[in-house]
Parts: structure tokens; sequence; C-alpha cells
């Protein structure tokens, strides 16, 4: 995975751990020193250490979303080695479990949103953080919820067809279904959304038992393939049953998904029929055009996920928000650095990838904009201003 490396150092700026811990390049460095004193035996001692610090240095603090590879010469992903050297999830049968439940276990999200929410009016934002920070060091399995962890997302809303409408199925991914749309709770991402396609003309509707469905990428990134697959049929079924077997165009409304789902469809993993459209492509391509725009937004800062940059997308986000604000910048951060959950469970790597984000947002500027929802709670956590979905932006430059 990694011999071609010769150590150029080219992937480190991208890096979200650069800073914090190791960079790609020091990652592939490091494991071939390891490597070489499990050869020869000449140093026990130091074998030892550097085996015990990789765990924190080299594993657990690398979001593996393989934004390396795009500034390396050869194209490694050192991801692809950090995830092989994790190994198998350690626990398969309760992903499995999980992967059956998962209705329940998204509602339990939501409900647990809804005692942050609670906590949050009676002892303040700022006490609750502190406290939940307290926790996570004390006990590391317990999670943190940044600053900007919205409430709970309420019901998605109903198929109510738009007369002479082109049919559009909408993929509303489990995190969509857990996080709100506004910070407070309530509105998900597909009310904007549905909104927002319906007055160019599209109708959409949620493929049958939306709420259990999952595109398997939560499973995949914990070494859980068994659950990952299972949970990519099942929504490989609803997909097809919802597009009549492909004839309708499927919307895809987190880029992550989306990315984990039109990867799975070029390996074959995935039926051929299905017309997957990720959310900014066709937002760009398919909506926009039947639209007449007026901005709503004097500065805006954009974020391209690391998803939609692996889509070949970023240019389309970018070309989208310069139609919804007079004045776009672009902060240098290729990653994030919430990695799907690494934003709760090892917030310091979200932290130090976003340390440069506030100082770099223009005077008065204030409201972003992403296409990845735990992006988006990262972005706002670090940057102290909202950061919103295109869909929603879009919506509100799109008038009634």
């Amino acid at each position: 995975l990694v011999d071609k490396c010769i150590e150029c150092g080219f992937c480190e700026p991208v890096c979200p751990s650069n800073g914090l811990s190791l960079t790609p390049c020091q990652r592939i460095v490091l494991w071939r020193r390891i490597q070489q004193l499990q050869r020869d035996g000449s140093d026990p001692a130091l074998l030892a250490e550097l085996q015990q610090q990789y765990v924190w240095l080299g594993l657990d603090t690398c979001a593996a979303t393989g934004m390396c590879a795009t500034r390396c010469p050869v194209g490694i992903n050192t991801g692809l080695l950090v995830k092989k050297l994790r190994g198998p999830a350690t626990q398969p049968a309760l992903a499995q479990t999980l992967e059956r439940h998962l209705g329940s276990v998204v509602g339990s999200a939501r409900a647990g949103l809804g005692v942050l929410k609670l906590a949050r009016g009676v002892l303040g934002a700022d006490r609750v953080h502190a406290l939940n920070s307290a926790m996570h060091r004390a006990i590391p399995l317990v999670p943190v919820a940044p600053l900007a962890t919205p409430g709970p997302a309420g019901r998605l809303p109903a198929d109510n067809q738009v007369p002479g409408g082109e049919p559009l199925v909408y993929y509303a991914s489990c995190v969509n279904r857990a996080f709100a749309e506004n910070p407070g709770g309530g509105d998900t991402l597909a009310d904007a959304a549905f909104r927002l396609l319906r007055k160019a003309g599209w109708a959409p509707k949620l493929p049958p038992h939306v709420g259990t469905l999952c595109c398997g990428q939560p499973f995949e990134s914990k070494g859980a393939s068994a659950a990952a697959m299972a949970a990519l049929r099942r929504t490989e079924a609803a997909l097809l049953q919802a597009s009549d077997n492909g004839r309708i165009p499927v919307y895809l409304d987190n880029a992550p998904c989306a990315l984990r789902l039109i990867e799975a469809q070029r390996a074959g993993q995935l039926d051929a029929r299905l017309k997957l459209h990720d959310a900014v492509s066709f937002l760009n391509d398919q909506v926009v055009p039947r639209l007449k725009l007026t901005p709503s937004v004097d500065q805006l800062a954009v974020h391209v996920p690391c998803s939609t940059a692996k889509l070949g997308a970023g240019p389309k986000l970018l070309s989208l928000a310069r139609q919804c604000a007079a004045e776009v910048t672009v902060p240098d951060i290729a990653c994030c650095g919430f990695a799907g959950d690494l934003g709760f469970s090892r917030p310091e790597l979200n932290a130090n990838s976003l340390k440069r984000l506030k100082p770099a947002l223009p005077e008065g500027c204030g409201c972003g904009v992403s296409a990845s929802r735990t992006c988006q709670i990262g972005l706002a956590s670090h940057g102290g201003i909202p950061y919103r979905s295109i869909e929603a932006l879009l919506d509100d430059c799109a008038g009634a």
C-alpha cells in the first residue's frame, strides 16, 4: 500500500492530524522503522515503545479520509494502511445487531440530542460542554458533543407530489435523519431540499423504510465489513424498488454517503441500473438552471468536504455558493478532521485541523456552507459562525 512512498512530504499540508500527532508521511516512516526493528531485533526496548506509541500517534488520530492521496505524486492513500492496521471490528456481532436495528439506533440518537438540548436550556451550552469534555477525559468512551451540535431532527417530509413534476428518489442519510438542519432542532435537511426541488419542478419521494436504511459507511470505517455489506444490500433493494429498477434518478443528500454508494457501484457492489447523483452535482446540473436565484448572503465561507472533492464536485459547490452570496471565501482547509464520528470520539483531531479556520474568515462573514452534516457541526463549533447545508441556502435564494 505504501511501498512507493519517497517521504517527500507533499501530503502533509492536507492532513488534519499535522501538528497533533503524525502526518501521513510520518506514519509511513514510523511504521517502516517498526518493521525494521522487528526484522533485525536490534533494539527490543525501542520497538516496544514505538509499537505502544503508534496506537495513538498512527492509528487513533488518523482521519483515514484519504485526502493525502490527492497530493501524493504516486497516489498513496495512507488511510488504507491505517484501516488495515486497525484490523477488523472487535465486536462484529454487535455491529450486525446495530445494522439490523438501525431505526432504533437513529431514534436513540435523536432522543440523546433532545436530552442535550434540554440540558443546555437548564445549565447553558458552555457549562454542559465543559462537563461533557471533563467526562470524556475521565472516560474516553464517553463521546463529546461539539458546541454547535444541533437538536434532534423532526419527521421527514411527506411525499406530496407536485402536479407534473419529474419523479426523483430522495435518499435521506441516517446522519441527516438524526441531526436537525437548524441549531435548535426540528426541521430536517429534507424539508429544505424538498422545497427547493419542488420549486425546480422535481417531485421527490422517499424510498420505502428509509428510517431503517444506511449506506454502510459507519460500519465499514470500523472494520465491520459484514454489517456494512448488509446495510448496502438493504439500501440497494429499497432504492431499486423506489426508482422502478433504476428508471427514476436517486438524490443522495450527504456527501460521504454519496461517495460510499457511488464508489460501491463503480466497484460492482451495487446494481448498475441505479442512477445515483450526489447532491452538489445534481443541484448544479439539474436544479439551479431551472431557478432564478437572488443572493441572500453578503459574505459566505465555503468548505468542500473530502467526499465532495473526491467526487470531483468541489468546483460545482463553489459555483452554487457564488450564486448565493455577494462574496465567497474558501479557507485553506482540505479536511476538517471530523471524519464521520471522530469529531465526537477524538475531538482534538477536529480542533487541530480547524485551528486556522476562525482567523481565515474575513471580517463580517457570518455564515458558512458545506455538503456534509458532520463537517458543518465541526466547522460551526470552531469557526464561530453557523454552517448550513447548500440545499437550505439555495432554498432561501430561490424565494417562494
